[in-house]
C-alpha cells in the first residue's frame, strides 16, 4: 500500500477551507481525490491555501445545475467510496445530489457533509463563513478573555474589573478592549481534523460491514469542541478545578528579547531560571545555571493569588529576557531542558530543517507559483509506505476518463456485508489512555466519542478534577496504577495484552523506561496499534525537550499571525489554539487508519505525530518560497479588528458587529442597507474611491474609518437586522453563546453538550459529540470519572479476584475510589 487510504476514491465537491483541507488530508494518505469545481471557479481560487489544499487531487469542472452533468456525477458516485461536500443545508437536495439520492445508487459510499451549523438546527441557514461562525459562537470574546475563568463567565460570576492593578503590557490576549478577530481559521481547522477522523471511522465500519453511511460535522461543533476544557458549568468548584492561565490578566509567556524578536516561554514561567541566567550573562559568561525544582509558582494559595503573583512577577522577568538575544535564550533553555521556543512567521516556520528531513515540510512545483514549501505529512503509520505528495492540478480531466480509470482499477470484489452494523464506529475497540495534560488524553476522548471503550490509566494521586481532565475524559473508565511498582506494571502489561490501541504523549523514552514502550507492548500483543504523540520531531534537536501547544504554535507561525506581528505588534497565543487538542484529534485519524489496515491485513503497527506537526498543518492557508518569502494574502491588522475594512469587527453603540463581505454583490447590498438605516451617512456607493474592489483595497483605511463612524451610530442589533435582511454576511460578536449553550434543550438533544453527576464537582455540564453517523449513531453521553473510579471492575475483568484486588490496593500498586486512596 502507498498510504493508508490507497484505493479509496473520493469526489470532493467542497469549497472554502474546511472541505478542501479535508480532501487534502485524504489525498495525502493515498486516496484518489477528484475535485469537482464549478464553471468559473468556486470564488476561493485566489487563496494561497488552494495551492496546498488541492494538492494531489485531480480536477473536473462540472455545472451541477445541468441535469446531464448531474447525472454524470451520480454515475461517478456509483464507483466512489467517499463523497465530500460543504454546501449550505438544502443545496444538495435542490441539486439532486443529497445523501439519499447517492446512497440509492451506492450503498457502500461514505457521504461526508461539513456545514456551518449542522442540518435542521435553528442556525442552519446562517452563513457558514469561518469568521462569522467564530463571532456568533463567542470565540472572539473568549480570546479577549474575562476576569476569571471561562467557567465563571458561563456561570455569570466573573468580575467586571480586576481586584488588583494590572500594569500595561501584562495582558496578552489582545491589543485592545472588545472581541478579538481570530486570524487563524480555527473553526474550519477543527472541522477538518474531526472530518478526517470521522471519514476514516466510517471507512473502517464499511470494511467490516460492506455498508457506507452519512457522516456530518459543522464549524460550530468544532468551535464547541475546541472549548471542551473551558466551556463547562459545575455545581461545586473543587480546589484543583480552575485554570488560572485562561484569566485575561494572566501573562501568557510571550516576551520580546534583546534583539527585538519574540520568544514564547511556557509552562508556566521560569522566573528564577531567567533572572539568574540573565545576571550570569551580564558578567560575560555563556554558562547556563539550571534551577532545581518546579517552575516558580508563588507561595499564595488560591486562584486569585496565583494570577496576582504571575502579574507581579512579569515585569522583572520581561526585563531579564530583554537583556539577551532570542537565539541565546533558546540555547540556554535547551541546555537546561526547559520550554522556550522562537515565535516565527508562518513562512519562516516552513524553513524548519528537522521537519523537512522527516517529510513534515516538503517542496513541490506548483503549476502557478513554481517551487514552493508547504506542510507535508503530519502523521505517520510505520507499517505503510507514505505517499509522495504531488502538486495540485489545474488541468481538467473528464468524467469519462475518471470513470474509465476507476473501473480498470476496481479492487477484488468483497462481500457486500461481513458483520452487523456496530452501534458506534469503534464499538468493541479497547483503548488504553496513558496520556497526560491535553494532547495525550484528547485523542482517546475522541476515540471514546467514536464508540471505543477507553481505559484512562493514571498514577494513584493524579487529580481528575481540574477542567482539563473533565473536558478530555467523558465516557472513559479510570484505573489508578503505580507503574513503578512491579505489580502495577504487571497489571498495565495485562491490559496491553488485551487492548486494541495504546495511546500516550509521554516524552520520548519515558514509556520505554516504564516498561510500556512500543517494542515492549508488541511482545505482549503483536496486533496492537500503538500511538505516540510527541512535542516535536521524532528524531532531531528538539525531540527530548518539553513540548506543548504554545511551543508548537510559536514555531509554526500561528502566534505571529494572530497578533498581526507583521505590523510590529506583539504576537498573541490564541487561547483556542489547537496545538494540544488538534494533536489529539489528528492522532485519531492515524489510529483509525491503522485499525483499517489491521482489519485488512491482521497487522498491528506503531503510529505517531506531534504537536509541532499538527501546528504546521494549521498554516497550510499559506506557503513559502524557498527563500522564505511568501505570497500576497490577507493578514490581520495590528489591533486585531480583522483583515480589511469589509472583513472585520466594528464597535457599535452597544456590542460589536462582524462583517465579512465576499464580493461586489455583498458590497452593493451593504451600501443599500446603510443608505436605508442611516440616510445621513456618507453615500459609499457614490464615493469614487470606494467604487470598485481595487479602489476599496487602495483606500482601505479611509473606508474603515467611514464604517466605524457609521456603525457607531446604532446598536449591533439594529445593524444586524438591517444587514441580514439584505443578505449581507454579518453576525453580532456574542459574549453569551457559551453561557446559553447548556440551557438549550436542543443542544442536549443532539448530544452536542451533556450533563452528568461528578463525585467532587456535582452536576457538570460539558461539551459532548462533535459529529454524527447515520448508521452507527450511538453517542458518548457519559460523564468524566474520578481517579481510580473503575479500578475494581477493570481488575475483575482481567481475572483478579476480590482478595487479589484488596491486596493490590493494600500494597500500593492500585488506587481505588472506594478505598479513598486516589483522591
Amino acid at each position: 500500500m502507498a498510504g493508508a487510504l490507497d484505493g479509496v476514491r473520493v469526489l470532493d465537491l467542497s469549497r472554502g477551507t474546511a472541505g478542501p483541507m479535508t480532501g487534502m488530508m485524504l489525498a495525502d494518505q493515498g486516496a484518489d481525490v477528484v475535485r469537482i469545481a464549478p464553471p468559473g471557479g468556486d470564488g476561493f481560487e485566489d487563496l494561497p491555501g488552494y495551492a496546498v489544499w488541492n494538492r494531489g487531487k485531480r480536477r473536473l469542472t462540472m455545472d451541477l445545475k445541468d441535469a446531464a452533468t448531474r447525472d454524470s456525477l451520480i454515475e461517478m458516485a456509483r464507483d466512489a467510496d467517499v463523497l465530500l461536500e460543504s454546501y449550505r443545508p438544502g443545496v444538495t437536495t435542490r441539486l439532486g445530489i443529497d445523501y439519499e439520492t447517492i446512497a440509492a445508487v451506492n450503498r457502500r459510499l461514505v457521504y461526508a457533509s461539513i456545514t456551518g451549523y449542522g442540518r435542521s438546527t435553528p442556525d442552519a441557514d446562517r452563513p457558514g463563513i469561518e469568521w462569522l461562525v467564530t463571532a456568533r459562537s463567542g470565540m472572539q470574546w473568549d480570546q479577549r478573555s474575562y476576569y476569571g475563568t471561562r467557567m465563571e463567565h458561563i456561570m455569570g460570576i466573573d468580575a467586571t474589573e480586576s481586584s488588583f492593578p494590572v500594569p500595561p503590557g501584562v495582558e496578552q490576549t489582545g491589543n485592545r478592549e472588545g472581541p478579538i478577530f481570530l486570524a487563524v481559521p480555527w473553526a474550519s481547522i477543527g472541522a477538518v481534523l474531526v472530518a478526517s477522523a470521522g471519514i476514516s471511522a466510517a471507512l473502517y465500519v464499511r470494511e467490516r460491514t460492506g455498508l457506507g453511511q452519512l457522516f456530518e460535522t459543522s464549524l460550530v461543533q468544532s468551535a464547541i469542541l475546541q472549548n471542551a476544557m473551558g466551556w463547562q458549568r459545575v455545581e461545586r468548584m473543587h480546589p484543583s478545578y480552575r485554570l488560572w492561565y485562561f484569566d485575561r490578566r494572566a501573562p501568557k509567556g510571550i516576551f520580546e528579547t534583546g534583539d527585538g524578536r519574540w520568544l514564547h516561554q511556557w509552562a508556566p514561567f521560569e522566573h528564577e531560571f531567567i533572572r539568574r541566567n540573565a545576571a550570569l550573562a551580564a558578567t560575560g559568561s555563556d554558562e547556563v545555571v539550571n534551577v532545581t525544582g518546579r517552575p516558580q509558582m508563588g507561595s499564595g494559595s488560591g486562584y486569585e493569588a496565583q494570577v496576582e503573583f504571575q502579574v507581579d512577577q512579569f515585569a522583572e522577568t520581561a526585563a531579564a529576557i530583554a537583556t539577551l538575544p532570542r537565539d541565546e535564550w533558546v540555547r540556554r533553555f535547551a541546555i537546561a531542558g526547559r520550554a522556550a521556543q522562537p515565535i516565527l512567521s508562518p513562512e519562516a516556520g516552513l524553513l524548519d530543517k528537522p521537519l523537512e528531513r522527516e517529510g513534515v515540510i516538503i517542496e513541490v512545483d506548483d503549476p502557478v507559483f513554481g517551487r514552493i514549501r508547504q506542510a507535508g505529512h503530519t502523521y505517520r503509520l510505520e507499517a505503510i509506505e507514505q505517499t509522495t505528495i504531488r502538486p495540485r492540478s489545474i488541468v481538467d480531466e473528464t468524467a469519462a476518463d475518471v470513470l474509465a480509470g476507476w473501473r480498470r482499477q476496481l479492487p477484488e470484489p468483497r462481500a457486500t456485508t461481513s458483520a452487523a452494523m456496530p452501534a458506534a464506529p469503534l464499538d468493541g475497540i479497547v483503548v488504553l489512555d496513558f496520556g497526560i495534560a491535553i494532547a495525550g488524553p484528547f485523542g482517546p476522548q475522541v476515540l471514546a466519542d467514536l464508540g471505543a471503550t477507553v481505559i484512562k490509566v493514571t498514577s494513584l494521586d493524579f487529580p481528575l478534577t481540574d477542567a482539563i481532565y473533565v473536558g478530555s475524559s467523558h465516557g472513559k473508565q479510570a484505573i489508578a496504577l503505580d507503574l513503578k511498582h512491579p505489580r502495577g506494571l504487571e497489571i498495565a502489561q495485562r491490559l496491553i495484552a488485551s487492548a486494541d490501541v495504546v495511546h500516550h504523549n509521554m516524552r520520548t523514552g519515558v514509556a520505554e523506561r516504564l516498561g510500556i514502550g512500543y517494542e515492549q507492548a508488541k511482545v505482549l500483543n503483536e496486533t496492537v496499534i500503538y500511538c505516540h504523540t510527541r512535542g516535536f520531531e521524532q528524531d532531531g534537536p528538539r525531540t527530548s525537550l518539553p513540548g506543548n501547544d504554545q511551543m508548537g504554535n510559536a514555531l509554526a507561525g500561528t502566534q505571529y499571525e494572530a497578533g498581526g506581528t507583521y505590523h510590529g505588534s506583539a504576537p498573541i497565543w490564541h487561547t483556542v489554539a489547537m496545538g494540544d487538542t488538534g494533536n489529539g484529534i489528528l492522532s485519531v485519524s492515524a489510529v483509525v487508519q491503522a485499525l483499517l489496515h489491521r482489519q485488512r491485513t491482521g497487522a498491528g503497527q506503531f503510529v505517531h505525530t506531534s504537536i509541532l506537526n499538527t501546528c504546521m498543518l494549521f498554516n497550510t492557508y499559506t506557503f513559502a518560497y524557498p527563500d522564505g518569502s511568501g505570497p500576497d494574502r490577507q493578514r490581520i491588522d495590528a489591533q486585531q479588528y480583522g483583515f480589511s475594512a469589509v472583513r472585520r469587527l466594528y464597535a457599535t453603540e452597544t456590542d460589536w458587529l462582524c462583517v465579512y463581505l465576499r464580493n461586489d454583490g455583498d458590497w452593493d447590498r451593504l451600501c443599500s442597507a446603510i443608505a436605508t438605516t442611516s440616510p445621513s451617512a456618507t453615500p459609499l456607493a457614490e464615493t469614487e474611491r470606494f467604487a470598485t474592489a481595487a479602489a476599496r483595497s487602495d483606500n482601505d483605511a479611509a473606508l474603515a474609518a467611514e464604517l466605524e463612524r457609521i456603525f457607531a451610530a446604532d446598536t449591533a442589533a439594529q445593524w444586524f437586522a438591517a444587514l441580514d435582511a439584505l443578505d449581507v454576511p454579518c453576525e453580532i460578536a456574542s459574549s453569551s453563546f457559551a453561557r446559553e449553550l447548556f440551557d438549550d434543550p436542543q443542544m442536549h438533544e443532539r448530544g452536542w453538550v451533556i450533563r452528568n453527576e461528578h463525585e467532587h464537582l456535582g452536576s457538570v455540564d460539558q461539551v459532548g459529540m462533535p459529529f454524527s453517523f447515520s448508521a452507527s449513531p450511538k453517542m458518548n453521553l457519559a460523564g468524566s470519572p474520578v481517579t481510580g473510579q473503575h479500578s475494581r471492575s477493570i481488575l475483575a475483568g482481567l481475572g483478579y479476584t476480590d482478595d487479589d484486588i484488596v491486596e493490590l490496593i493494600a500494597c500500593g500498586a492500585v488506587g481505588d475510589q472506594q478505598a479513598n486512596t486516589a483522591v
